[in-house]
């Protein structure tokens, strides 16, 4: 298969974005199973999406009920106004959306997408979201509800038909 090189020529192509990061991914983690998807859309000044998945891990990303501790409860009632309960069922999900910009920031928060990440894990898919942003650029104005991208990107565990299978090691 011909290796993607973005160019000036391409470089808001969303397809051939979508191409170099499912090929970077597939180099750099061969053994995990990622799905990468994108759309175009009318309407507003972004017409399209990246949509990265991981669907299978080798390494342990989520944090298992037991490994938490009373900082990270305390967070989650703290912070989240969360119940256990709300966090059983959180955990007991196959589909995990991710905030990608929280995944870009250090590991001062492992709480993302309804579940506590390991720190590996954390370090894992914030090196994904980089890859993600790479070709993308971000000068939107929230306080004057100006959006200028060259796409939108969504980062998950899993998809909503496919579940997320996280690995053993940690």
């Amino acid at each position: 298969m011909q290796k993607i090189e973005i160019t000036e020529k391409n470089k808001y192509c969303t397809k051939d974005i979508a191409k170099w990061i499912r090929q970077t991914l597939r180099e750099k983690y061969p053994t995990y199973k990622f799905s990468v998807t994108h759309e175009y859309f009318s309407g507003g000044n972004v017409s399209s999406s990246i949509d990265v998945a991981l669907l299978k891990s080798d390494m342990k990303i989520i944090k298992s009920m037991d490994s938490l501790t009373e900082d990270n409860l305390d967070c989650l009632n703290r912070h989240r106004n969360y119940s256990l309960e709300d966090l059983k069922h959180m955990y007991a999900r196959t589909y995990h959306p991710l905030n990608y910009f929280s995944l870009l920031s250090d590991y001062n928060n492992e709480w993302n997408g309804g579940i506590f990440l390991t720190k590996e894990g954390h370090s894992f898919l914030q090196d994904i979201a980089k890859v993600m942003c790479k070709h993308n650029w971000d000068k939107s104005d929230s306080q004057i509800d100006y959006v200028d991208m060259n796409y939108y990107m969504s980062l998950s565990l899993g998809k909503y038909d496919k579940p997320f299978i996280d690995g053993e090691k940690n």
